[in-house]
């Protein structure tokens, strides 16, 4: 359900996304908005107070109630889709850390957690999902979506959620959602720039500075089975590395989780 949008002038000058913002009070998914729709520019952002039908990896419903979270959408054309659609849930990642981390007090660890969440006080707090459009084997455009839970009360988080968190939940502290918004969106165009300039290694070096998980042992569970190992890095192409042992082993995707000594 699309309910119209206001325009929102983002008072920023920024050299890869576009200023002013479509602001939604209800739609079924940002990303989807995006990915079917052809009037808009590459760098269009899309908001919206609340998703009916929002989305996250292998298809899973991303809940959260009206104008407590951020929701948006960020559509990508023309020179970037050149770069590997597996970089961009790496660089949105680490566009939310640093932007996120600007405005949260030293008390709280945040941490991006591979293949596209990011992690408060170690409940995940954000994920994200980058999707495109082909025509023919060419990338039309690709779409980055971020949500970040940013206002919900602690009550929210109960039952099936008691693994995810809020950033007022984490800080005890209500937060101006634009004021977040304008930081990732100030970080991400910056990142956007630099993988112009210096390629994906240099995201998924940022990407690996971010990561707290790095260099430890960790579980992998790709939906056959469960490895353990060290996690040694990210390859070119977004996979993980992992060190068993007995060799290196790629994974492409799964869940993972910091094994405790």
């Amino acid at each position: 359900m699309d309910t119209g949008y206001t325009i929102v002038d983002l008072a920023m000058d920024m050299r890869n996304l576009q200023r002013a913002l479509l602001h939604f009070s209800e739609i079924d998914s940002t990303n989807r908005f995006l990915l079917d729709e052809n009037d808009y520019s590459g760098g269009t952002v899309v908001l919206a107070d609340y998703q009916s039908a929002g989305r996250g990896r292998f298809g899973r419903i991303w809940q959260s109630s009206p104008g407590d979270a951020l929701l948006f959408s960020i559509v990508l054309k023309e020179k970037f889709c050149d770069f590997s659609l597996s970089v961009y849930p790496l660089l949105s990642a680490v566009a939310v850390f640093n932007g996120l981390n600007s405005v949260l007090p030293e008390s709280t660890r945040l941490t991006v957690k591979w293949p596209n969440d990011l992690l408060l006080n170690g409940k995940k707090v954000c994920g994200i999902l980058a999707q495109s459009r082909m025509k023919g084997s060419k990338c039309e455009k690709l779409v980055v979506g971020i949500g970040l839970n940013v206002n919900q009360p602690p009550e929210f988080f109960r039952k099936d959620l008691k693994n995810a968190t809020s950033v007022f939940q984490e800080t005890g502290k209500l937060w101006n959602r634009f004021e977040i918004l304008k930081r990732v969106l100030e970080e991400m165009d910056l990142l956007l720039n630099i993988l112009q300039d210096s390629g994906e290694c240099s995201i998924i070096q940022m990407w690996q500075r971010a990561c707290d998980s790095m260099g430890r042992k960790i579980a992998i569970d790709d939906g056959r089975k469960i490895v353990e190992g060290i996690f040694t890095g990210i390859a070119e192409d977004g996979a993980l590395q992992l060190n068993t042992g007995s060799g290196t082993h790629i994974f492409y995707a799964g869940d993972v989780t910091v094994v405790k000594e």
